[in-house]
């Protein structure tokens, strides 16, 4: 926020954090709203024009040509306010300047990866009249005359947008075969993870002891080390600018560019010990609960 001594420009977001309930093909989206407030501090000025603007910036940490500022950065105008379309005199003390939007839930949402970043950005503009006193002079009086100055005030905001996303109904149940060994491990997780929390999954082993016959010296097996490892995959579409997109492949429709892929573990851990409970049966199962979350 810039503050001059006759005026300043300050805004209040009067609606409930952006946040998109559910998927993107079944959520409704949310509104964005607010009041702009111009606080004058002077007896009388005048404002020629009163603009803001909601955008949506992409920031492409690999771009397509790089160094290229254009090919780096991504702004896409989702709403525009012309507030002051004429030059409009505002008297002492704060005029308020309502907006308000809707976003539509197929947005993506605020985030921050190393391939790139999504921010959404809230900006106003005021264009300010001043009265100043001048060296000009009016014929014989030799009075000053007033010149007229104008001034630029702007306002910055990030607005973060999120997505709540239901819990299923039921777990999920991957099951995985080791042929060589006849023991079968089954897992029981909700797939929706909670980040600042930690999440629980259990882990079922059948087949430990070979139940073969003729066999006497079966072999036993034991859980020893459990590890577990959370990896998140990340993929982006990343258009060429106007000035290189000749060099580009067509990646999307008339889209030119380039794909982007990287993964990272974004938690891991390996236990000794430690699992909440262990039951092992006459036919060699084990089932152990292990909790989990980002590192």
């Amino acid at each position: 926020m810039e503050i001059s001594p006759a005026v300043n420009i300050t805004c209040r977001v009067e609606s409930p954090p952006i946040v998109f309930h559910g998927p993107s093909e079944e959520t409704v989206g949310a509104f964005f709203s607010g009041q702009l407030a111009i606080e004058v501090n002077e007896d009388v000025i005048n404002i020629e024009s009163l603009v803001a603007e909601f955008m949506l910036h992409i920031v492409y940490k690999r771009p397509f040509q790089s160094h290229c500022k254009e090919c780096q950065n991504n702004y896409i105008q989702l709403e525009t306010w012309q507030l002051i379309r004429e030059t409009k005199t505002l008297l002492r003390g704060t005029h308020f300047f309502p907006f308000s939007t809707h976003l539509d839930g197929s947005q993506p949402t605020s985030t921050d990866t190393p391939v790139f970043s999504i921010t959404y950005k809230f900006k106003a503009e005021a264009i300010v009249c001043h009265q100043l006193q001048g060296l000009q002079t009016i014929h014989t009086n030799e009075q000053p005359m007033a010149t007229p100055s104008t001034s630029s005030l702007r306002l910055k905001l990030v607005i973060p947008v999120k997505r709540c996303i239901q819990e299923p109904l039921y777990p999920s149940f991957p099951r995985q075969t080791f042929p060589p060994t006849g023991i079968t491990a089954i897992a029981s997780y909700i797939p929706t993870i909670y980040p600042t929390t930690t999440n629980t999954l259990h882990l079922k082993v059948d087949g430990l002891v070979s139940t073969a016959k003729g066999h006497s010296d079966a072999p036993r097996w034991m859980l020893r080390q459990v590890k577990w490892q959370l990896e998140e995959n990340i993929k982006a579409t990343v258009p060429a600018c106007e000035r290189h997109h000749r060099g580009a492949h067509v990646i999307h429709g008339n889209i030119r560019g380039i794909f982007r892929d990287q993964a990272r573990v974004i938690g891991e851990k390996e236990l000794q010990q430690g699992w909440k409970s262990i039951k092992t049966s006459p036919s060699g199962t084990i089932e152990v609960e292990i909790e989990f979350g980002l590192g």
